[in-house]
């Protein structure tokens, strides 16, 4: 219980060290702001590139070509 107690004295006096850190040791509001801001725009990016490369053109085909695959060969599921 002691080195508990001693641990958390340590990290609650070096917490202004941190570089994402306020004085008080709470994350900054600015730092989750960024990280939340740089994943939204990744996704969207990605979301673009997606869109742009076709990918939700013709999302029905797939089922159609999985139906006549299966109907050439000779293997049947139960």
């Amino acid at each position: 219980m002691r080195i508990v107690a001693l641990l958390s004295i340590l990290i609650a006096r070096t917490a202004w060290a941190c570089p994402i850190c306020n004085q008080d040791g709470s994350i900054s509001r600015n730092f989750i702001l960024i990280v939340m801001g740089a994943g939204i725009l990744g996704m969207a990016s990605l979301l673009l590139w997606s869109i742009g490369r076709g990918q939700y053109e013709d999302v029905e085909e797939v089922k159609y070509r999985i139906l006549e695959l299966y109907r050439r060969t000779s293997v049947r599921i139960h």
